[in-house]
């Protein structure tokens, strides 16, 4: 049989009124700390998505930027092209220029494969062109070609350098007949 025990002297016991306030406040604190659990939770599913949608929206910027950095090369790149094709348009229909490109492409045609033209200047007196070679052969050839054409009333060579990497950079002025 169980018998209720109290031990404690009766004018220190619990009243009734305090005993129903007591079950309130631990109702309401299993309440709060339900609703603060809650809270917790929902932050921190908040802070994980939110973490996960600004990581994949800094990859959708990166990648937007790299995008739009090699459209700004290309479209560089673009303008450029055109502005170099107009004025080989501008110059093919000059009326001043036909002698000089008709006395020059032959020679062009005629360039080593390893040579490569880096400067040509046409004027209607004269035309400067500066062309790097690979060899001492390859430059030799290219003025057996000026001489043999019989196009050329001079040539004088205004500048000649060699770099070990590159080769022979020759500079020269060829004047029309």
């Amino acid at each position: 049989m169980a018998v209720s025990l109290n031990l404690l002297p009766q004018d220190l016991a619990i009243g009734t009124g305090l005993t129903k306030v007591i079950k309130v406040i631990k109702a309401v604190n299993v309440v709060a700390i339900a609703i603060f659990i809650i809270f917790l939770i929902g932050a921190g599913m908040f802070y994980a998505i939110s973490s996960f949608q600004l990581s994949s929206l800094t990859t959708a910027n990166n990648n937007l930027v790299s995008q739009i950095k090699s459209e700004q090369t290309t479209e560089q790149k673009l303008v450029l092209l055109k502005d170099r094709i107009a004025k080989i348009k501008l110059a093919y229909t000059s009326d001043s220029l036909t002698k000089p490109i008709a006395l020059v492409s032959p020679l062009l045609s005629q360039l080593p494969a390893a040579a490569s033209v880096t400067e040509l200047n046409l004027d209607t007196n004269k035309i400067t062109a500066s062309i790097l070679f690979k060899s001492a052969t390859d430059i030799s050839n290219f003025f057996q070609v000026i001489y043999s054409s019989k196009t050329f009333s001079g040539v004088t060579l205004t500048s000649f350098g060699f770099n070990p990497t590159t080769g022979y950079l020759v500079s020269m002025s060829l004047a029309g007949k």
